[in-house]
């Protein structure tokens, strides 16, 4: 009897894979974690690339081999957690079997993954060494730059705490990137992308020690609750993609929640998108690496904003980006196969706008298959019959199965204006000018890069972006001018319709960047260098406003007055918990309460809402009686309908300084409040309101 012995190379595998669950249930050391798992991605990420991606080189399959594999376990997880629960058990499972499968798979491609770091080194000149040093050098002292100036304080804007000379650090960067681009003439530049897309999308990461935002500490406390209990109850029906995310690599690396979820989306984001428009462009239209390379910079017209926090929302803009520039790619070359897969995940992460993108992948799938005229021309009228109006059945459809109320109303239609604020300083007049209007640049721009591609000849069939990008424009303002969700705030759907504006951009950006391919190109062919210098500049000041304006902004022309969670923050959740009972409430302004939430979790709901005021939709809930509290000032009579409304003992009432009228607002509340206290030497004031009914029972 022969016996089946595994061959050496199978036995590096087997002893990851072994090292990894050792790791996991027993050493519980997070450096080994880290080490293992990026073997292990990387890989089998190679592995499975070979596998799906035959036809192309080595990067593309290692980079998008190991996002495929995330991508798997991520579904398998999402899967767990609505069948049965999230668990140790579904971890060891899967770390086990999906290997095995990968690598049954790909012992009959019977390839070899290397490269020949020789060729790669002989195309480097002397120049690209030099401007390679020098982009590190400036690079290196940006990030330096940054780590010094992070900050646990409640901050205005990032830019505030660092010199404006890191944006002079950030536009030569820039200007060297590009000399690297022209110098190597080939793939390696794309490492200095990647550097360089990660230096814009950071800064969040780096500057706020405790984190940035409010949604992504939400989404923290339900990852917490899923690896206490497995699941979640009620099973919400979207973001658990995300969840599933960070708890895989959390239970293969070991490194905190906290940390992946502050990573997880810039490095994806810094590595997937570059690589998706560099392989989309350069399939599509056969572009010289160099030149596509450039074009894909201009993806920074738009700002960074939903890439620099981990949220469903902003992976599923990723996959969007990813979706959309990868069915450039012929299907000979990447089955459309694929896109379905990535449309599919990405409904896991956000089916709202996860389904829109599906259309499209299901739109370009049946352009591209064989099938006969009258059924495939029916199935692609359909698709966008549908696609026309799918935000409004979605929104609509989920309204009516929470019992939500959706009115229709014909709102004035505002057109967007220019917006001219001068002060008389000319650069800042000048930056001004774009970022007001970026938007309409933008849109102005997409206009003249349709109808220059409309006319082209040569064009390649960029029409499936064009009509897409339209009927996503047709859905938002269907839902900004005809449709009221009566069940959510103002700002919510506003933000719901912003999202949906851009992704009609994000549709329309494969044609833009092909209009300013052919500037590019004309520009490169005049003899004039005056052509060339205004292009380069052009580039650079591009991405420098971009990095500037997809922060908050604090300075004499707007404040975004968007905050941040400080150490003050958490120290006043801790006070109030520690000197409380459990029948009260909080009001205090959605940061205090996403605190809260960091700290504790979702830990108790009064009348069948959250203890902290969150601005919920629900007009005469806690948030209103803060809102009162905060701009109208009587009160002892807010405070009174509070008790009459809410069967609570206590209830808290939280001003921080920074708010507008906060020295009003904590003037009156000293005069009512039975208790207050100090926080951090007056960063954030407690007010105490004891319920004397509650006073009165406790008495007797």
């Amino acid at each position: 009897m022969k016996l089946l012995t595994p061959k050496p190379k199978h036995l590096w595998s087997l002893s990851l894979i072994t090292i990894i669950l050792a790791n996991f249930l027993i050493l519980q050391n997070t450096l080994l974690g880290i080490i293992a798992g990026i073997l292990f991605i990387y890989i089998y990420g190679q592995k499975l690339g070979a596998v799906i991606f035959p036809n192309f080189d080595h990067i593309f399959k290692t980079i998008f081999g190991a996002f495929s594999l995330l991508l798997i376990f991520t579904s398998i997880f999402w899967l767990n957690f609505y069948l049965t629960t999230i668990n140790s058990f579904v971890f060891i499972f899967t770390i086990i079997v999906v290997p095995i499968v990968i690598e049954l798979l790909y012992r009959q491609k019977e390839e070899i993954l290397s490269v020949d770091l020789k060729h790669v080194i002989k195309q480097f000149s002397f120049f690209g060494w030099l401007y390679s040093c020098i982009y590190f050098l400036l690079i290196g002292t940006f990030f330096y730059t940054l780590i010094k100036n992070s900050t646990e304080h409640t901050i205005y804007s990032p830019w505030d705490f660092v010199s404006w000379k890191i944006f002079i650090l950030f536009a030569l960067a820039t200007f060297f990137l590009i000399k690297i681009i022209f110098a190597y003439k080939n793939k390696f530049s794309l490492l200095f992308i990647f550097i360089h897309f990660f230096s814009i999308t950071s800064v969040a990461l780096i500057i706020y020690k405790i984190g940035y935002g409010y949604d992504p500490f939400l989404h923290l406390a339900a990852i917490k609750n899923i690896l206490l209990e497995g699941t979640l109850s009620p099973k919400p029906f979207y973001y658990v993609g995300e969840y599933s995310l960070v708890i895989f690599l959390h239970q293969l690396t070991l490194v905190s929640i906290e940390q992946l979820n502050k990573l997880i989306l810039p490095v994806l984001f810094s590595i997937i998108t570059p690589l998706s428009i560099f392989y989309g462009l350069h399939f599509k239209f056969n572009w010289k690496p160099e030149i596509t390379q450039l074009t894909s910079l201009f993806i920074l017209l738009l700002p960074v904003t939903f890439f620099i926090n981990t949220t469903p929302q902003g992976i599923t803009n990723l996959l969007a980006l990813i979706i959309i520039f990868l069915s450039l790619i012929p299907s000979e070359t990447l089955s459309k196969k694929y896109l379905i897969f990535l449309s599919l995940v990405t409904c896991f992460f956000h089916p709202f706008f996860g389904v829109p993108i599906f259309l499209y992948s299901l739109f370009i799938y049946v352009k591209d298959t064989n099938l006969r005229k009258w059924l495939s021309n029916t199935i692609k009228i359909c698709l966008l019959a549908i696609s026309a109006i799918i935000y409004p059945l979605l929104f609509s459809s989920n309204a009516f199965l929470n019992n939500q109320n959706i009115s229709f109303n014909l709102n004035k239609i505002n057109w967007p204006t220019f917006n001219i604020n001068t002060q008389m300083h000319a650069i800042y007049d000048f930056i001004y000018i774009y970022i007001n209007n970026h938007l309409l640049f933008i849109i102005s721009l997409a206009i003249i890069a349709t109808i220059f591609t409309l006319l082209y000849k040569k064009n390649k069939g960029l029409n499936n972006t064009i009509y897409f990008s339209i009927l996503t424009l047709i859905n938002f303002i269907i839902l900004k001018y005809l449709i009221n969700f009566d069940f959510t705030t103002s700002t919510n759907q506003g933000d719901f319709e912003q999202r949906i504006l851009y992704l009609a951009l994000y549709f329309i950006l494969p044609t833009i960047m092909f209009f300013i391919y052919n500037l590019i190109k004309t520009t490169l062919s005049e003899k004039s260098r005056t052509y060339k210098y205004f292009g380069l500049i052009l580039i650079i000041i591009m991405c420098t406003i971009t990095l500037y304006i997809s922060y908050p902004v604090h300075d004499n022309y707007k404040n975004t007055k968007s905050f941040n969670i400080s150490q003050s923050d958490l120290n006043t959740v801790h006070w109030i918990s520690e000197n409380s009972n459990d029948n009260y409430v909080v009001l205090a302004n959605q940061l205090i309460g996403a605190a809260s939430i960091k700290e504790y979790g979702f830990k108790q709901y009064i009348d069948q809402e959250f203890y902290y005021s969150i601005p919920n939709g629900n007009p005469n809930g806690l948030n209103h009686y803060f809102e009162s509290l905060i701009y109208l000032n009587n009160d002892q009579e807010i405070i009174n309908d509070l008790f009459n409304t809410y069967n609570i003992d206590t209830a808290y009432f939280v001003i921080n300084d920074y708010w507008t009228n906060a020295n009003t607002a904590i003037s009156e509340a000293k005069k009512t409040a039975d208790h207050w206290i100090a926080v951090d030497n007056g960063v954030n004031y407690i007010f105490t309101y004891n319920n004397p009914t509650s006073l009165h029972k406790n008495t007797e």
